[in-house]
């Protein structure tokens, strides 16, 4: 980065900070003050060459301080780029400080436009949660139903209004996440689903029959609508009819585990690292 602070060769000949600019003895002639050549060369060329970079055209309006009323943008061309391509709001990303974004901003005077997905309602009539609500709303249509990014009345959510106060953020605490299935197929509930919608974990079910060899060279199958009575003959007496569940005749119970062959919990789950998500706002 260039020294803004020094000012050389054509100016009045004092110091800074009493340095002042000279004009030039005409146009294009190259007595003036380098200052003129730093704006037109080095600052103005900065922000084209940004545009430049994305493809896009100025928009033929001058830069200014606040956000546009329309898109909750910077009204400055340049910053609006900036702010869009380098944490647009609705990405969600891992946060792996220990600490909330909130505190860590506060910490080092710098604002981090993350918010943790808590489940935690943000008042969208805040001019930095704008943005956020006009790009993950749910919509009129599904805030009656949706999980998340739904709005209502109050910050817990309770009171659903589509003009509510409070944007719902969904609460990714313990949470994967899936792609919205969008017609792939893969997802059984795909079909119902929105973005932000929560799913209840599930095992893919297993289906067959368990055959016990009875007293006869019949095969009793256990389940269905078989009917019988298991017979079995212990330590080689005389045949005798077992309550094996219970007490209720012809009832049989198979108590397994999958703990000697692998990892059992009281869920099922891949192998994951535990991080928190938040969302840029």
């Amino acid at each position: 980065m260039k020294d803004y602070t020094v000012i050389t060769g054509n100016n009045n000949g004092q110091p800074f900070p009493n340095t002042r600019a000279i004009n030039s003895t005409g146009p294009l002639a190259p007595d003036g003050t380098e200052i003129i050549d730093e704006v037109v060369n080095d600052l103005w060329s900065e922000k084209q060459s940004f545009l430049d970079f994305w493809e896009e055209t100025p928009n033929g309006l001058e830069d200014e301080a606040g956000i546009d009323p329309v898109s909750f943008l910077p009204k400055s061309q340049p910053l609006a780029i900036q702010y869009m391509n380098f944490g647009t709001p609705g990405v969600v990303v891992p946060w792996m400080s220990p600490d909330d974004p909130a505190v860590v901003s506060a910490a080092i005077g710098f604002d981090i436009r993350i918010l943790l997905l808590q489940g935690q309602g943000i008042d969208r009539t805040v001019d930095e949660y704008k943005r956020l609500d006009l790009m993950c709303y749910v919509g009129d249509v599904d805030n009656p139903t949706a999980d998340s990014f739904y709005r209502a009345d109050d910050a817990g959510g309770v009171t659903r209004n589509i003009a509510g106060q409070y944007l719902i953020l969904p609460d990714m605490r313990g949470q994967f996440l899936r792609g919205l299935d969008e017609g792939a197929g893969v997802d059984p509930d795909g079909g119902s689903r929105i973005a932000g919608s929560g799913q209840l974990d599930a095992l893919q079910d297993l289906t067959g029959h368990i055959r016990i060899r009875g007293t006869t060279d019949t095969d009793h199958v256990l389940g269905g609508d078989q009917t019988g009575v298991l017979s079995m003959v212990p330590n080689g007496t005389a045949v005798n009819h077992y309550d094996l569940d219970g007490g209720v005749r012809g009832a049989f119970r198979l108590t397994f585990t999958a703990s000697a062959v692998a990892r059992v919990s009281i869920e099922t789950r891949g192998v994951n690292i535990a991080t928190r998500f938040g969302v840029y706002f």
